[in-house]
């Protein structure tokens, strides 16, 4: 059984299952609690009562407000780095020198390029594990989606539309990583500020036209968050239509037919793709990281994946910022982002 901790007991960590969701893990901790292959062993946090509160909840024991005197103290194999984006950089390091087998780490991987591309280096040459957790890419579903869209009655996309909610950096990093599963790398990345407000000041809600280097061409377009959440993709592809929302897993598969009057129409197809359940279930990107770590594989979202998704966070702002279309990949390294 692998021993397993957490640093940052907020949302993510522990706080999202305070109000529990029958059969939805939706945090590290409850994650780890469940799994027959892990042991929740340690937490840290620097608010001694939310530390008390799932020390409790958790029957974990092993309660710090300072990471580097856990890592020295507990011998983990795996670690949860649930932190401000900005802290991970050296929290990776002093996980680095403790011996841990592998590391997962909320998104986006860091705020900086610069700092993402070291996190990967530390992690490749202590030969951790490092999954960052844009959950979609860790449930198969959406592996099916990339391999339906990839076949010929899709092709050749006509188009492709995103309409989402909650920050570029929030949400949009889950969206390009998403996005590169589905259509591979990106070529350029066109965006304005949104006029539907993002609720977090410091990450703005952006519309954006995005070009693959397979010819695809995407639009987000943001909607303001405060009545409802709304995260929506369509693929229009040469035969066939996918909407898929992106929230609650629902989707719709349109299929062309001959209509009476000989022109084509496209009629909702009975089949659907098969969404694992609960639909946001992290112990996916758990189970997958314990898999990597116990039959040495990477796991499906790896450090380049999440630098690549920060790369498309930045070039969004960059091209906002000064109304440029941007090619990727980014040359310079040390624009930072605002993230939680």
């Amino acid at each position: 059984m692998l021993k397993c901790g957490i640093i940052g007991c907020g949302r993510i960590g522990c706080e999202f299952d305070d109000k529990p969701i029958k059969n939805i893990i939706r945090t590290h901790a409850l994650g780890y609690f469940k799994n027959n292959k892990t042991e929740l062993v340690a937490l840290c946090d620097i608010d001694k009562q939310k530390l008390q509160k799932y020390g409790r909840k958790y029957k974990v024991k092993n309660l710090y407000t300072d990471s580097l005197e856990m890592l020295k103290n507990e011998k983990l194999d795996c670690l949860s780095i649930c932190t401000l984006s900005n802290t991970h950089l050296d929290i990776v390091k002093q996980a680095a020198k403790s011996g841990v087998k592998g590391i997962i780490i909320e998104k986006p991987i860091t705020n900086s390029l610069e700092d993402a591309k070291k996190i990967i280096e530390i992690c490749e040459k202590k030969k951790i594990k490092l999954a960052v957790n844009h959950q979609r890419r860790f449930q198969m579903s959406y592996h099916k989606i990339a391999k339906l869209v990839k076949n010929n009655k899709f092709h050749p996309i006509q188009h492709v539309n995103i309409i989402y909610a909650g920050g570029i950096a929030n949400t949009g990093s889950h969206l390009f990583d998403l996005l590169r599963l589905l259509f591979g790398e990106v070529k350029q990345i066109s965006g304005k500020f949104s006029k539907n407000i993002s609720q977090n000041k410091e990450d703005p809600n952006i519309d954006l036209t995005i070009n693959f280097r397979n010819g695809v061409q995407v639009t987000l377009n943001a909607i303001n968050s405060k009545n409802y959440v709304l995260t929506e993709m369509d693929i229009v592809g040469n035969y066939h239509r996918l909407i898929v929302d992106l929230v609650l897993n629902n989707n719709k598969i349109f299929v062309n037919l001959l209509n009476n009057q000989n022109f084509k129409q496209l009629k909702e197809s009975k089949n659907k793709i098969k969404f694992q359940k609960p639909s946001t279930d992290i112990s996916f990107s758990i189970n997958n990281l314990v898999i990597s770590i116990i039959k040495n594989k990477n796991p499906l979202c790896t450090g380049t994946d999440g630098y690549k998704a920060l790369e498309c966070v930045i070039a969004s702002l960059i091209s906002a910022k000064t109304n440029k279309v941007i090619s990727l990949p980014l040359k310079k390294m040390n624009h930072k982002i605002q993230s939680k």
